[in-house]
């Protein structure tokens, strides 16, 4: 089995994602901000385009179920952001407790996540399963 090429996207993804480092929560709502504006901006060549695939969807649909389901899902994501961000503090096990230790999670992102999305529903299927990683890393 052969690694993947240093110039195919994943491997590109991959060192920009190291050079990068910790994302900040300020980093990544800017992100989400200029998702949510990319959607409203270009909503109507988005359904255009949906149409363009589907032939007989009505441009409502497209922007019912694809940009406004887009839309929602990346506020949700932006209201809740630092929530998910924050550490949890957790119970030292025994004995650790005992020696006055104390435990925490602290989530990390683990690198590249690659979203394959279903057909019927492309811009919204994304950005509704982007919503479990946009807040973890």
């Amino acid at each position: 089995m052969s690694l993947p090429s240093s110039t195919t996207p994943s491997a590109r993804q991959k060192r920009a994602y190291l050079a990068e480092g910790e994302v900040t929560a300020e980093v990544r709502i800017d992100r989400l901000d200029r998702a949510l504006d990319i959607l409203v901006r270009h909503a109507e060549r988005i359904s255009e385009a949906l149409n363009a695939d589907f032939v007989c969807r009505p441009r409502e649909i497209n922007l019912m179920t694809d940009v406004a389901g887009s839309i929602d899902c990346l506020k949700h994501n932006k209201k809740h952001l630092r929530q998910w961000m924050k550490s949890e503090s957790r119970p030292s096990k025994f004995p650790l407790g005992l020696l006055g230790s104390r435990s925490r999670i602290e989530y990390q992102p683990k690198g590249v996540v690659g979203i394959i999305a279903p057909w019927n529903f492309p811009i919204a299927m994304v950005f509704r399963t982007s919503r479990q990683h946009s807040g973890r890393g």
